[in-house]
């Protein structure tokens, strides 16, 4: 039996409880400095020509010479209402260049008590007075106060000096392209027309302004002058300065593009990812982020997986990079649980195994080397009917075995020995009592000068001699460097290219200040302190001084030449005696 309806059916709006208005205000309320932003964006909309904001400590003022606020249903409609609806006819006619959803005004209330005077209208909001309601007080009056609009604020907390200058650095910077408008933020004006900026943009189109930037950061994405986002350098390869010449698509906050339902992503994607493209293979040093846009590149299947087949995208353990081609002609890939790995080393040297990188792993989207072999598997089953990219792919694929690194921890005994002085070789006295007459003096002073470190922190360190299957140098970090004896007498018979290596090692165990025997990690710190000291060093003549130190030392032990080191003695002879003596004695302490 049908139930027949006692009230008649309706159509019921849903509404909104006061309470929700106050926390939706609350909640969206980012940072002074966005709040700021929002209000001269509206100030933008507005048609002001001139917008003055003055900021101290305690309390703010802002002014233009917009249209303002017309009558007091406007007040209703515009101030009063948040969210309103911006696609009405008459809100069209406005012709806002920013705003989308009208709720950005709300943002300052959450920072500060305000007055708002607007032609002849008068709106005070103090949020923090009224803790029940979300309301304001109105007035009308009977003449024009301010022709535009004036917000006057005072802070519900006092502003200390560094923020308040974060405050103005941030409104400056994410408002710097502006046209149409001068703002002045103090009396300083912060933005420019992009058209005086540059003699020629990148891309000057309809649509975008953008310029190729040098930094590492990404791409700064400008809504007709209004800073939103920065899309990262490594999604599509290149950094710079994007500033669109039509309104862009954004979500509510105003700090992210929706690029599926923006009609204007795909032209900035197209032109983006062309010059990405054509930046990383023009370049002859590819850094981290141009190796990310390559890998999500290659599998994506945007681009061929044979072009980026034997460039050096992938990092292993040992802080090298390697071609997929070259991990390929491992007999085995894993990946190290840390950062550095002497084991991990000892596999890739010893042609046992090719360690990648756990941070590489990131780079792909992966956490595991299964993972990884998985998103290969998936991009082969995308290209497989392509012929150009099938063939590599799919040998890449069939011929990488993936291991556990804990399968390979066992395979080296892992023994750090110091030999007894009664145990040198003749070659191997001769081959210290060269070291530590030309190198260990000016290592020393070198990694004191490229460091806060103190002569008793960084110690005063012997070379010894020593044996282990895993390492070619180690150290305590303060009394002594040791030498594994296969590495010393392999790097002296190999001339001047093994002695260079050799010089390096030392320099390296040298910046350590903790023991690097076993496992140990190098951080920035460390990376910071071996590089500086590099550069402080002068290596190349003091590589060529400690071999001919070597050499003579040598034929006064009546000790037998290879012709490796003849040649390269000979050869550094010519080099030294082409040295002016002021550059031998000022990169070499030892020489004199």
């Amino acid at each position: 039996m049908a139930r027949s309806s006692v009230s008649g059916k309706k159509t019921k709006s849903f509404t909104i409880n006061k309470a929700i208005i106050r926390h939706l205000i609350h909640s969206q309320a980012g940072t002074l400095a966005k709040s700021f932003e929002e209000l001269l964006s509206n100030s933008i909309d507005a048609k002001a020509t001139k917008i003055e904001l003055k900021l101290e400590q305690g309390s703010f003022s802002l002014s233009d010479n917009g249209v303002g606020f017309t009558s007091e249903e406007e007040v209703d409609k515009l101030f009063a209402d948040f969210g309103f609806d911006h696609t009405t006819e008459d809100q069209l006619a406005r012709g806002r260049k920013i705003g989308q959803f009208g709720m950005g005004r709300g943002q300052i209330f959450s920072f500060a008590k305000t007055k708002w005077t607007s032609n002849e209208f008068q709106m005070d909001v103090d949020l923090e007075d009224r803790e029940s309601e979300a309301a304001f007080d109105f007035e009308a009056l009977d003449e024009t106060m301010h022709k535009g609009c004036l917000i006057e604020g005072e802070f519900y907390n006092q502003q200390t000096l560094m923020d308040l200058n974060h405050t103005i650095q941030s409104v400056s910077e994410h408002l710097a392209y502006i046209t149409g408008c001068e703002i002045t933020i103090n009396g300083k004006v912060i933005n420019k027309n992009p058209k005086d900026l540059y003699k020629k943009w990148d891309v000057d189109s309809d649509d975008f302004y953008f310029k190729v930037g040098n930094n590492a950061q990404g791409v700064k994405v400008y809504n007709q002058g209004v800073y939103v986002e920065t899309i990262p350098n490594h999604r599509y390869g290149i950094s710079g300065v994007l500033i669109s010449k039509q309104n862009l698509k954004l979500n509510m906050a105003r700090n992210s593009w929706l690029e599926p339902e923006c009609q204007y992503f795909k032209i900035a994607k197209k032109f983006l990812m062309s010059m990405g493209e054509n930046r990383a293979n023009r370049k002859k040093s590819l850094t981290i982020e141009d190796r990310i846009f390559m890998i999500r590149q290659m599998l994506s299947a945007e681009d061929s997986f044979t072009k980026y087949y034997d460039m050096k995208i992938i990092q292993a353990v040992n802080g090298k990079y390697y071609s997929l081609r070259q991990v390929q002609n491992y007999p085995a890939l894993t990946v190290s649980p840390k950062s550095s790995s002497q084991l991990g080393e000892n596999l890739i040297r010893d042609n046992i195994a090719f360690v990648m990188s756990p941070n590489c792993l990131g780079w792909f989207g992966v956490h595991s080397i299964h993972d990884l072999m998985e998103k290969f598997k998936t991009l082969f089953e995308l290209v497989k009917h392509d012929n150009r990219q099938r063939w590599n792919l799919e040998s890449f694929i069939k011929d990488v075995k993936t291991r556990e690194f804990d399968d390979f921890v066992n395979l080296y005994n892992g023994n750090y020995m110091i030999i007894s002085k009664s145990d040198h070789s003749k070659e191997e006295v001769v081959a210290l009592a060269s070291l530590r007459s030309k190198l260990i003096d000016p290592i020393r002073i070198a990694v004191l000068r490229s460091s806060n470190l103190s002569y008793e922190e960084l110690g005063t360190r012997t070379i010894k001699l020593g044996e282990s299957d895993i390492a070619d140098a180690w150290t305590d970090g303060k009394n002594y460097i040791v030498l594994e004896r296969k590495f010393l007498t392999k790097s002296f018979n190999s001339g001047v290219i093994g002695i260079e290596s050799l010089v390096k090692t030392i320099l390296h165990e040298y910046c350590h200040t903790e023991s690097s025997g076993e496992e140990h990690a190098h951080g920035l710190e460390f990376k910071d302190r071996f590089h500086d000291a590099m550069f402080k060093l002068a290596a190349g003549p003091l590589t060529l001084a400690l071999a001919k130190e070597y050499y003579d030392r040598r034929e006064k032990a009546e000790l037998p030449l290879k012709a490796t080191l003849t040649n390269s003695i000979d050869k550094s002879d010519r080099i030294i005696n082409e040295l002016p003596t002021e550059i031998i004695e000022q990169s070499v302490l030892a020489f004199s």
